[in-house]
Order: C-alpha cells, then structure tokens, then sequence
C-alpha cells in the first residue's frame, strides 16, 4: 500500500484544476481501498488504523472544498470513491478526533448544494441517535444549519421516523442535555427570526419555545446545567420581544401559536372537562398543575399580541374546538380557558 502521506502532500501542492479532479481522486482512491475487498484498508493496529482514516478524511476534506459546482460533486460521490465509508466509518468510531473529522467532511459536502445536503441527510439522522453528547449536539448544529441553507429540505422526511425533518428537531429544545436543548433553542430561533421555515410549522416551534421557557430547571447542580439553563432562558426572553417587536411584528404567528396550543391542550386533556362543558361558566380554583403551566403560557402569548385581535383568537378557538371535537364553547368560557 502506497503512503497515503505521499498522496496527501502531492493533493496539497497541486492546484488541482477542475476537469482533472476526477481522475486525480481516483489516483488517491487507490490508496485508501484494499483492491481485493474494494473496501477501506483494514489495519491490525488500532491506532494505525484509526491514524489512516484520519489522513483519508483530510485526502476527502480537501477534494471537497475545491469542488466548484454540485455537478461534479455528485460525479465524486460515485462507488469508487470511499467518501460515504469514511463518513460513516469515522462517525462509528469512538474516538472525537474521527467522529468530529467526519461531521466536518459532510459539513463540507452539504455547503455545496441542496441535493448533496439532501443525500447527507440520513447520515446526519444516524449520528443524532448515537450515544455520544457531543456528536448529537454538533450533528444538531449542522443540521440546522443545512435546514437555514435550504429550507425545502425541512420536509424532507427522515427514515427512522418517517416525518418531515423540521419535525424531528423540537423534540431536542426538552433534551436532557443543556447544551444540546441550547443547539435546539438557538437553531429554532434562527429559522424564525429569518423567516426560512415554512408557515405550518412556525406554531409548532413558537409553541415549542414557550414550553421551554416556562419549562422545569435541570435537576442538577452542576454549574455547567444551571449557566446552560440560565442562558436558554434569558436567549428566549430576548427573542420573544423581539419576535413580537413591542406587539407589532409576526402577530398573525403568534395568535396562530396561541390557537395550536389550545387545541393541543383540549388533545392532552390538560384543559379540565368541567371547563368545556357548554354548561359552565365558572372558573374552578383547582385545576391541576398542568392546566396552571399551559394558562401561564397562554397568557404569555396573549401579552405579546395586540388587544385588538383577542376576539378573533376566541372566535378561532370556539370554531376549532367545536370542528374538532364536536365540542361547543362560550365566549365565556374560552376567557375562562386562556385567562382574560
């Protein structure tokens, strides 16, 4: 087997000029498989072996960032080139040092196109099922970041839970993990406050966001949970007043938001029945800890919209409850529910 630092060092000296990069990585190619097998070489030696998955991915990094269009890196991605071996290769590996290589090579590959994002798509999804915080959360990262660049790959729907990926991703704003809940909050905020997600899935990440930000403390004491919490918690209040811009920005969002939760928590059975029957019209003063979370966060929303469209929020929840659930509801009874 050829040095793979010889290979290396002649890809870096060169100035590889476009219509030679082909033949050139599967000059380098030869290298890195076993000619027999037509797999990535096996070494005895784990260091060894991991040591020449580390100088292959800098061989495939380097490829990648002097590819100019998303053409000729769909050509690169052909069988005899190792680039998905290594990928997953080094994203299996317990070591950082490769797990990280290897998320910086499909970073690399993603930057150059929605189809090669797309395509790296089910490799991303893999590694945030890893168990492995630090994987999980720099996968989050990346993932969030593709979704920016490329918004129409939010639906695109990932294998293991066959649905769209922008709905894959709220459920980490709740992980246990303050800094991967902070990756989540962060990358949310972003879609939002630049308007590159798709509008039937903005009330579900508003909603999100609330449920975090009025959501329960770590029960840790470590010093890093609680400045992760803290963070998250001051990010989100900086972000609600701007999202809502002293009540005349995105209002349209945040009364749809306030309408979805309320639906959700007729769904969850967090809203009392004795509150939805058409025959009451009392506020009860027990209503259990859920319903008391859910009108905190109700009223939250309601101090960001402007007055002037509480009827219309109480018009759509009574229309919805009632088409939904074939329940009817008061005007009453709705200032009862969310607390006006």
């Amino acid at each position: 087997m050829c040095s793979e630092l010889t290979a290396i060092t002649a890809l870096t000296a060169l100035n590889v000029q476009q219509p030679d990069l082909i033949d050139f990585t599967n000059d380098v190619t030869s290298n890195m498989l076993d000619p027999q097998t037509g797999q990535l070489h096996q070494l005895s030696n784990i260091d060894e072996q991991a040591a020449f998955i580390k100088r292959c991915l800098v061989v495939a990094e380097y490829i990648v960032k002097n590819v100019s269009s998303e053409a000729l890196m769909l050509e690169l991605l052909n069988p005899d080139f190792p680039i998905i071996q290594l990928i997953q290769r080094s994203l299996s590996d317990t070591k950082w040092t490769l797990r990280g290589a290897g998320l910086q090579l499909v970073g690399a590959m993603s930057a150059a196109g929605k189809n090669i994002a797309c395509q790296n798509l089910p490799l991303l999804e893999q590694a945030l099922h890893v168990d492995d915080i630090q994987l999980k959360n720099a996968t989050l990262k990346l993932i969030f970041d593709i979704m920016f660049l490329f918004p129409s790959l939010q639906n695109e729907v990932c294998s293991v839970h066959e649905e769209p990926f922008i709905e894959l991703l709220p459920q980490f704003a709740n992980d246990p993990a303050p800094g991967i809940q902070l990756t989540a909050v962060y990358g949310m905020c972003q879609l939002l406050m630049h308007n590159v997600c798709a509008s039937t899935d903005i009330d579900r990440m508003l909603a999100t966001l609330v449920g975090t930000y009025f959501g329960t403390p770590p029960n840790s004491n470590e010093e890093l949970s609680q400045t992760a919490w803290k963070k998250i918690c001051l990010f989100l209040h900086k972000f609600f007043q701007e999202y809502a811009g002293e009540q005349n920005k995105h209002q349209t969002e945040l009364a749809n938001t306030l309408l979805f939760m309320v639906v959700n928590a007729v769904r969850q059975g967090k809203i009392p029945s004795a509150m939805l029957q058409s025959n009451n019209t009392t506020q009860a003063t027990d209503n259990g800890p859920h319903f008391d979370k859910f009108k905190l966060q109700v009223q939250f929303l309601l101090g960001l919209v402007q007055q002037r469209i509480y009827a219309v929020i109480i018009d759509s929840i009574i229309a919805n409850v009632t088409t939904l659930f074939k329940q009817d509801l008061r005007i009453e009874q709705v200032h009862n529910i969310i607390g006006i």
